[in-house]
This record gives C-alpha cells, structure tokens and sequence, in this order.
C-alpha cells in the first residue's frame, strides 16, 4: 500500500510539473515568483554607462569640420622645476600632463592649430585650472607641448602641459575641449603618478 501511495504521489509531481499553467488572457505565466521579480527588476534596471576613459585612453574630439585623436599618456603630480625657487607662489605646485593629438581629417579651410588652450585640469574639489598664463621651456627637462603649432591631416603633436594647481590639491579629471568641439574627459582621480 505505502508503494501505491508513493507511486501516485509521484505520478502527481510529474504531471504537475509537465503541465502548462493556464493564465488569464493578457498574464504573463510565471512557475517561479521570485525568478520572475528578479527578471522584472532586471528590465527596469538601466544599463550601467560606460567606464569613464583613464589615463592612456585615445578620444576622439569632433567640431563636424576636424576630427582630432587625442590621448592622455601620463599625468605627473608633482611636476618638478629645474629652476630653485619655482613656483615662486608657494600656494601652487605644478602638475603635468603628457599628452598627444593627432588631426586625423579638416574641411576647415583654415588652419589647424594645437596648443594648450583646450587642455584642463579638474581637482577633487571642482577647481578648474587653465593653461598657465607665463612660463619657460627651461624651468622643465620634459618637452613641452607646443603651444601654437599648425599640424596637417595625418600629423601628430606630443609633449608636456603644465599646470599651477593649488598645492595638495587631488587631480579628478583632464579635459579637452577646442572651441566648438565635443568635450572630451580622463578620470585621474587615484591615478599613480611617476
């Protein structure tokens, strides 16, 4: 007798479990509540963006005329001066970024310059730091970017850009942006610096 009732209670699970639930015209079927929830959630979760570039990453900048190749190789922090006594300010200290831009393509008549005017630098507390206003290619052993140099298609420009940043300040992001330009950033928060 108890082998009857196994094998009829067996039977039952097997004809449960290979029966299609009925559902109300419009109702999703669900056999397992907490599987269908999850799913649920999944759908109504937004896709994570994607991962903010870091230093070495290659963007590309676009006004609709020029597309430029820009990357950020190293960011150094202290940027030390060959010249004692600099920077003369001692709320400051130098930073610098070692940076790349190649002109991939123009329909720009005109021609296409590269400088430090685009380039800047974000600390962890929201100050933005531009170009440096005065400076000399000597107080530095790094090749500095140029600072006003035309390139044609298919040329690339490399070097050094320091910054006067507030001394003990945690760089966040670089930017590059030419006027009329999409902006471009690298996260650098917690980035080594050598």
């Amino acid at each position: 007798m108890r082998r009857a009732l196994a094998l009829a209670a067996l039977a039952a699970e097997l004809t449960a479990c290979s029966t299609t639930p009925t559902t109300a015209p419009g109702a999703a079927a669900t056999a397992n509540p907490a599987k269908a929830a999850a799913a649920s959630s999944a759908r109504a979760t937004p896709k994570p963006s994607p991962a903010e570039p870091r230093v070495g990453a290659t963007q590309l900048s676009n006004d609709g005329q020029t597309k430029i190749r820009v990357t950020l190789l190293h960011v150094r922090k202290p940027m030390r001066s060959v010249v004692p006594g600099l920077p003369q300010r001692k709320s400051v200290e130098y930073a610098g970024l070692e940076v790349r831009a190649c002109l991939i393509s123009t329909t720009d008549p005109r021609e296409i310059v590269l400088g430090w005017g685009p380039w800047s630098v974000t600390t962890t507390d929201d100050t933005v730091v531009e170009e440096m206003s005065e400076w000399s290619n000597d107080w530095w052993n790094e090749p500095l970017y140029p600072t006003d140099h035309v390139v044609k298609p298919g040329r690339c420009a490399r070097g050094w850009i320091p910054f006067e940043v507030p001394r003990g300040a945690r760089l966040a992001y670089v930017s590059y942006q030419p006027e009329g330009a999409n902006l471009v950033e690298w996260k650098v928060a917690g980035a080594r610096t050598p």
